[in-house]
């Protein structure tokens, strides 16, 4: 079928928006390879890769930082409740 002129007409065609011809078979191909859908989408998921680990970084550094203030505010109870302790020694004399 290929040999026949409608053949090969049909070949031509369905090649022929992809590119350049091509010596061989008077046969078109494409210069770069085309992108699918799923190189779009493949694309598209490692985008959102990318966004949600900065993400994860920004929430692990706020995570620290309000750990980092519990640990002052429960330091600053301590003294609190030993200063209210020492004040009720010296009044209570105790």
């Amino acid at each position: 079928m290929l040999g026949s002129k409608r053949g090969r007409e049909r070949l031509e065609n369905s090649h022929s928006l992809c590119g350049v011809r091509s010596p061989v078979a008077n046969v078109s191909r494409p210069l770069i390879p085309r992108r699918t859908g799923l190189d779009d989408r493949i694309a598209q998921l490692e985008d959102d890769l990318k966004i949600a680990s900065r993400r994860v970084a920004e929430m692990r550094t706020e995570r620290d930082e309000a750990n980092e203030l519990v640990r002052q505010l429960r330091e600053h109870c301590e003294e609190h409740d030993e200063a209210m302790a020492a004040r009720k020694g010296l009044i209570w004399g105790k």
